[in-house]
């Protein structure tokens, strides 16, 4: 797929309901469009560049068996932030990590003058 294809072919996946605007993870895309890893993480980032999509950091409790995202931001967050876990599924009580300890997934909206028409 190019380029140029790539925002119609995610335009029909939206509106099908195959994605979530708000929300489109790169193996999801992947998966949606049949495309290998390394093509959609290129797709994504050059449609970003492109100002079709937005990214997002999402920042995941690291314990096993939660894996919840705890935060979002737009832009790395500093190493030595503190982020909560409110009601770790670990064991539903309350877990503090620094964000560098985190594991990072990032994921793509679209952006507000892009959202397409049902």
């Amino acid at each position: 797929m190019t380029t140029a294809e790539f925002p119609e072919a995610l335009s029909k996946a939206i509106l099908h309901g195959d994605l979530d605007p708000t929300c489109m993870h790169v193996e999801n895309v992947r998966h949606t469009l049949d495309l290998t890893t390394p093509e959609t993480r290129l797709l994504c980032q050059q449609a970003e560049a492109d100002g079709l999509l937005r990214k997002t950091l999402q920042y995941l409790c690291p314990n096993e068996g939660c894996r919840r995202g705890i935060e979002s931001s737009p832009t790395p967050l500093p190493p030595y932030q503190e982020l909560t876990c409110e009601v770790c599924e670990l064991d539903e009580r309350p877990h503090t990590f620094k964000a560098g300890k985190l594991m990072v997934m990032p994921f793509y909206s679209l952006a507000e003058q892009t959202s397409p028409r049902a």
